[in-house]
């Protein structure tokens, strides 16, 4: 996706809501990068140095953010965005804050309120229990 052109935002949050796997249709890479520059000002780590991936055994999280010594990885979770696709957005940008922070304290709360003032609507917890929803 070339950045210099603004894609429309309908088409960019929602052009894989009709798909029957997620893994198939979201280049994690592209949003990433299409976040960093919208939401951060591409100040976070730049996609080529961070490892962003599907993980089918993240249980009932949405997605995971781990840093280590050896990288960094964002994982998300294509069982819960399959039923909610609707929430990727909001999912991958609370895990790209978590490059800021890892907890959900107040560093955290801050960018979720900055964010929101400019319209996307960040939630800190899942919405969702898959365990008991099935």
């Amino acid at each position: 996706m070339c950045l210099e052109q603004t894609p429309e935002v309908d088409y960019l949050k929602y052009s894989f809501l009709n798909s029957y796997d997620i893994c198939n249709r979201v280049d994690l890479n592209e949003y990433y990068t299409y976040y960093n520059y919208l939401y951060f000002q591409d100040t976070l780590t730049p996609v080529d140095f961070i490892e962003i991936r599907w993980n089918d055994l993240l249980g009932d999280l949405a997605g995971m953010c781990t840093k280590t010594y050896s990288g960094t990885i964002i994982e998300l979770n294509p069982i819960y965005l399959n039923k909610y696709p609707e929430e990727f957005p909001s999912i991958i940008v609370h895990e790209m804050i978590h490059l800021i922070t890892l907890d959900h304290g107040d560093r955290f709360l801050e960018e979720v309120e900055r964010i929101s003032k400019l319209g996307l609507e960040i939630n800190v917890y899942c919405k969702h229990n898959l365990s008991v929803e099935g």
